[in-house]
């Protein structure tokens, strides 16, 4: 968890932090509640938790042991809130934040950000199918564009390039 790594005292007087990641626009998704239990700073002697030549620690002074809370599981990657104006403010205090949806359960994969930047497994991929109504938005961004696609077979390095059209596009074609 990334957030374990502070370069300031940001969590110092919480008790819990509420994280999410940012999406399209000023939307951002849940990724979970977690019970702060306490700090350690670079200075100090290192905690077994604490891995300070982890890629997030090269800027920090502060690690904070981090406790997920498990009543939220459940709603990892499906609530979707508006984070409001304070866009680039990545750390916010508690407010009422709109809550835009909540996806259906079932759901496993992040919600879909761009058609640029992603990359799915073929296990990932059978996940989609059989939880369609979970993953809508996939669904819907899919369906709405024709296009080139690349599968790689990590085992072999084989390649394969297809191509999407018609009424369902990309997702009618992988549906298929």
């Amino acid at each position: 968890m990334y957030q374990r790594y502070q370069a300031k005292p940001r969590f110092h007087r919480a008790q819990q932090i509420v994280s999410f990641y940012g999406l399209s626009e000023n939307r951002a998704g849940f990724y979970g509640v977690y019970k702060v239990r306490g700090y350690q700073t670079r200075q100090e002697p290192a905690v077994a938790l604490c891995n300070w030549n982890s890629e997030f620690a090269k800027d920090a002074e502060i690690f904070y042991e981090l406790e997920p809370d498990p009543r939220f599981k459940d709603f990892r990657d499906r609530l979707i809130i508006d984070w409001g104006r304070g866009a680039l403010a990545w750390v916010q205090n508690l407010t009422d934040k709109p809550v835009l949806e909540l996806l259906q359960p079932g759901r496993r994969l992040p919600p879909f950000v761009d058609y640029l930047e992603f990359s799915l497994t073929h296990d990932e991929l059978k996940e989609l199918f059989a939880n369609k109504e979970a993953h809508r938005d996939w669904k819907t961004s899919l369906s709405a564009v024709a296009g080139i696609y690349l599968i790689l077979a990590e085992a072999t390095g084989d390649m394969y390039v297809g191509g999407a059209y018609g009424e369902a596009g990309i997702w009618g074609r992988w549906k298929n």
